[in-house]
């Protein structure tokens, strides 16, 4: 018999199922499952979701502890558009997806074409597996905000929201994939070492509200491979 964590939940002891469970943050577990959404309808008009592009796009914003990680598959139930299954895009891009495509947003929401207008739609995804940190940040330097070396060290895997509070064009902002070059005006992005946030220099940002998704706190496959303490 294995005296592995993983062992010890498959022997299922009824005494020790609870603590074991309590170890692991099962509920965080079953969070990260693949997630099936069906006859999905989607937020609103574009814009709706400040934190996505706004021009051409339509969004299906995702729980804050299950942004998409991957997009699997979309099968469209009702709209303007062509009935059916979607194409997937690979990847992340900071442009609206074209008629008959999904794709997903660099905060992890998913996008769908404006002119399609779905009103139900089955998604399958695979949620980015993290914790959820929000923080109020000073610049570091003239628009880019530092992260806290903590959280860099456990991993920051993606910008979800930004927000300006205090600058020449406060609000909030679209979210851009990483890169080290300055967004344009309205939008924000994470460095590409992820070790900082970038604005644009025409918003002159000098306080603002920023959420991440860090890598979790606890490392389930080092405690399932590891000898469990509860026996």
């Amino acid at each position: 018999m294995s005296l592995t964590l993983k062992g010890r939940l498959n022997a299922a002891q009824p005494a020790t199922v609870p603590d074991m469970l309590r170890s692991i943050a099962f509920g965080d577990v079953l969070r990260a499952a693949r997630c099936a959404l069906r006859s999905k309808t989607l937020d609103g008009v574009a814009g709706t979701n400040k934190y996505v592009i706004a021009i051409g796009a339509q969004s299906a914003t995702l729980p804050d502890d299950a942004k998409g990680s991957t997009l699997k598959k979309v099968y469209a139930r009702a709209g303007a558009g062509t009935l059916g299954p979607l194409t997937v895009l690979v990847g992340e891009t900071n442009a609206a997806p074209a008629a008959g495509q999904a794709s997903l947003a660099p905060s992890g929401d998913l996008l769908f074409a404006s002119a399609d207008a779905w009103t139900a739609l089955d998604i399958e995804y695979e949620p980015e597996i993290g914790d959820v940190v929000e923080l109020t940040l000073s610049p570091s330097a003239a628009d880019t905000f530092a992260i806290p070396p903590q959280l860099v060290s456990l991993g920051v895997l993606r910008l979800v929201e930004a927000e300006a509070l205090v600058g020449t064009l406060v609000g909030k902002k679209m979210i851009q994939i990483p890169l080290d070059a300055k967004p344009a005006t309205t939008f924000a992005a994470l460095k590409l070492d992820k070790a900082s946030v970038q604005f644009a220099v025409a918003d002159a940002v000098t306080s603002a509200r920023v959420k991440f998704l860090v890598a979790s706190a606890i490392d389930l496959n080092a405690k399932l491979e590891a000898l469990s303490t509860t026996l």
